[in-house]
């Protein structure tokens, strides 16, 4: 009976202390309490990961107030320029720098060291009486009217201003040591510091005194690393292939040089061995004399 009566009193001590436990507690102590905890901390760390990933919506903004203390809105890391031209310019073909390929003519050609001397007679330019090579092509219209130029290839413009000789010049960073550039302009319709995408308008063409028969004309050169290059060769190319090209040509002319310098070795060394020779038979002939 003793014992009965014990167990009775512990169950309902443990019973008071139940009743008297917070609520919190009794809701922790179900089973299914903790994993739903964790499954909760779960999502939204996996939320939280994907947000960052994919940054806010186009057009969001963050204030930084160390660096605006005016709180104005300073667009966010994520919030793209509508105004910036797009970087990837080796797949982009060279274009011609005007609207309507057929409605221009190469009026002067790029002068080419390796072609005829036929074409590189048609490709000097007379300047104050000094014939000079052409670093680039002259193109026009057969009516001889102004045309609007264009960018050929996307990039920064460098340079946008007028000179005494050459009218206004427009010169665009197209990245990688390329640069593109369009002179004896009328007028201009970029200012340095602009991102050109391929296409946009650059200027009109006009007349210049560096030009002075040519008449309305745009001349236009591609440069890699300041060297200029055959702009019709490369038309319809990528930039990508402009400088496998100029690579292909270095390691070419240095595989000359070092050809060129081995065979000039044993030449120089024939010299050198047949020197002395001369120098004993001039000696046995004043000996014998």
């Amino acid at each position: 009976m003793v014992p009965e009566v014990i167990i009775m009193k512990k169950d309902e001590k443990q019973s008071t202390r139940q009743e008297n436990m917070p609520k919190w507690r009794k809701f922790a102590r179900k089973r299914w309490v903790y994993p739903a905890v964790y499954l909760g901390l779960a999502a939204i760390v996996i939320a939280s990961v994907l947000w960052m990933q994919t940054g806010p919506n186009e057009g969001d903004y963050s204030i930084d107030p160390s660096k605006n203390g005016s709180g104005e809105k300073e667009t966010s890391l994520y919030n793209q320029n509508k105004d910036a031209v797009p970087v990837n310019t080796m797949k982009e073909q060279f274009q011609w720098p005007v609207k309507d390929r057929n409605a221009v003519t190469v009026q002067k050609p790029f002068y080419d060291y390796n072609a005829s001397l036929e074409d590189q007679q048609a490709a000097l330019v007379l300047n104050d009486h000094t014939y000079r090579p052409n670093t680039g092509i002259n193109l026009s219209t057969e009516s001889g009217k102004s045309f609007a130029v264009t960018a050929s290839l996307s990039g920064t413009v460098l340079k946008a201003e007028e000179d005494p000789e050459l009218g206004y010049v427009v010169k665009v960073d197209n990245g990688d040591g390329v640069t593109t550039i369009y002179s004896s302009l009328k007028s201009t319709a970029v200012e340095k510091g602009d991102k050109v995408e391929q296409g946009d308008k650059i200027g009109m063409a006009g007349q210049s005194d560096y030009f002075e028969k040519a008449g309305v004309i745009v001349h236009f050169e591609i440069r890699k690393d300041g060297k200029p290059v055959n702009p019709v060769s490369y038309f319809g190319q990528s930039k990508a292939e402009l400088l496998k090209s100029m690579s292909d040509d270095t390691n070419k002319d240095k595989k000359q040089d070092d050809s060129s310098s081995a065979t000039d070795e044993p030449k120089q060394q024939k010299k050198q061995d047949e020197a002395p020779k001369n120098d004993e038979t001039s000696n046995e002939t004043s000996n014998n004399a």
